[in-house]
């Protein structure tokens, strides 16, 4: 199972959302998403807009993929649950959020090879990410301080 999670963000990531519909109506691999506050509603997946954590973290640790936004707390849930995942940043251009900060965090952690990368939410490059997951390793059990792990994750490129 493939699960996409645009996190808790009161702007919408639309661009993500039909693009893992449309790949999700040509996959043979089922399809779960957390779509927050988007304004396109999915039809080729199961989908939900927001749901307690719990129900987050049990739709993580069961996926093969996580596919979701670059924000901090949702790569950390993927790296906890030890799943690959593969970041798409919102960008401020698109009114996705206020400044470019999660293009900044997946450029640094694609650059260590911990997550896949994808710029723009197209169908063909979210198909190519998720497939080139298998070459990640992930570090597992991130969890505690969501500060200190993101800054232990990144000095790992610096020593």
């Amino acid at each position: 199972m493939i699960f996409v999670t645009v996190g808790m963000h009161h702007q919408g990531f639309d661009r993500l959302i039909k693009a893992m519909d449309e790949l999700a109506a040509t996959s043979e691999e089922a399809v779960i998403m957390q779509i927050g506050a988007s304004a396109y509603e999915p039809v080729h997946a199961e989908w939900f807009r927001f749901d307690t954590q719990e129900r987050v973290q049990e739709l993580s640790s069961a996926a093969r993929v996580i596919v979701g936004h670059a924000g901090a707390g949702t790569i950390l849930a993927a790296f906890h649950c030890g799943r690959p995942i593969v970041v798409v940043p919102r960008r401020s251009g698109h009114q996705e959020h206020v400044d470019d900060h999660q293009l900044e965090l997946a450029r640094a952690l694609s650059a260590q090879n911990k997550v896949v990368l994808v710029d723009e939410p197209e169908v063909q490059a979210l198909r190519d990410g998720i497939n080139s997951t298998a070459a990640l390793q992930p570090p597992t059990g991130a969890g505690g301080n969501l500060a200190e792990a993101i800054t232990a994750i990144l000095s790992n490129s610096r020593s």
